[in-house]
Parts: structure tokens; C-alpha cells; sequence
């Protein structure tokens, strides 16, 4: 047996702390990376919720009123103002813009059919 073993432990206790310390790093980023995905995607669903309630909401008024010009529809974490003009006889063209409580704004179009009674096209130039 030697006798002369001075010097393995702390290289190699060392060499241990490192690797635990960097695997519980990469465990920690990608904890934070899905934290920030979800947060992200429960912020686009809300979004999309919301569009699509006024757009189901303004469709039922158009057709039960004759042409509403502009309205706001108010939800939890903001609100969606929307106007409606005429672009030819049979179309209205409808402009959403979404305002959160975030402080951001987003526009969203849409165009309803007299004809048919129904929304025909949707657009968010984003």
C-alpha cells in the first residue's frame, strides 16, 4: 500500500462540487426558460380570448342592430374598443385594438358579410 496518497482528495472533491454545482445550474435555467414559456403562452391564450369573444360579441350585435359604430368590451386584465366603417355595400370592415394592463396595445381587423350575416376574414398585422 502507499503510504504517499497527499493531494486526491481536494482535487477530486473539487472535480464532485463542480459537476453538481453545473448540473443544478442547467436544471435551474431551464426551470426559469419554462416558467418564462408559460407565462408567455398563458399571455397569448388571454389574448386570443379575448379577440375572439369581441369578435363573437360585435358579430351578434351587427346582426341584431343595424351598423354600431364603435364600442368597448371591458375583461379582467383590459379591454377591447372596436369601430366598424363601411367599405361597400355588403362589408364592414371592423378594427379591434386590445389594450392590456401590461400597457401594451394590439390591432386586430376583421370584415362581416351582410349577405351571409358572418364574419369573413380576420387579420392581425403583427
Amino acid at each position: 500500500m502507499i503510504k504517499n496518497e497527499n493531494g486526491f482528495t481536494y482535487p477530486l472533491t473539487t472535480a464532485i462540487l463542480l459537476l453538481i454545482t453545473f448540473l443544478l445550474t442547467l436544471q435551474l435555467e431551464l426551470y426559469l426558460n419554462e416558467k418564462r414559456i408559460l407565462a408567455e403562452e398563458s399571455a397569448l391564450l388571454e389574448q386570443e380570448y379575448y379577440f375572439y369573444t369581441s369578435l363573437h360579441q360585435v358579430e351578434e350585435r351587427l346582426q341584431t342592430e343595424e351598423l354600431a359604430t364603435n364600442g368597448i368590451f371591458t375583461f379582467q386584465n383590459g379591454h377591447v374598443a372596436y369601430h366598424t366603417e363601411k367599405m361597400s355595400v355588403n362589408q364592414v370592415k371592423v378594427t379591434y385594438k386590445l389594450y392590456l394592463k401590461k400597457e401594451y396595445e394590439l390591432t386586430a381587423y376583421s370584415y362581416y358579410d351582410e349577405e351571409m350575416q358572418s364574419m369573413t376574414k380576420w387579420i392581425e398585422p403583427n
